[in-house]
């Protein structure tokens, strides 16, 4: 079997669909992927706003790493 390319998701995060395209014997197909298992898990995402000056966004991820 050989990789061939990704259709959606995004690489390294487990919370979203992702395929792969790929080749065998039995020719080209796209395989979809998602972990998931029976228990839930919750998840915190902390985005930076992209607009901070230097000192800002300094003082942010200081605040946010603790």
């Amino acid at each position: 079997m050989k990789r061939l390319g990704r259709e959606g998701g995004k690489e390294g995060d487990s919370s979203v669909e992702i395929g792969y395209i790929i080749e065998d014997a039995g020719g080209r197909r796209t395989v979809r992927y998602r972990p998931e298992g029976k228990a839930n898990e919750n998840f915190q995402r902390i985005v930076i706003p992209t607009d901070l000056t230097d000192q800002a966004r300094a003082a942010c991820v200081k605040a946010v790493a603790g």
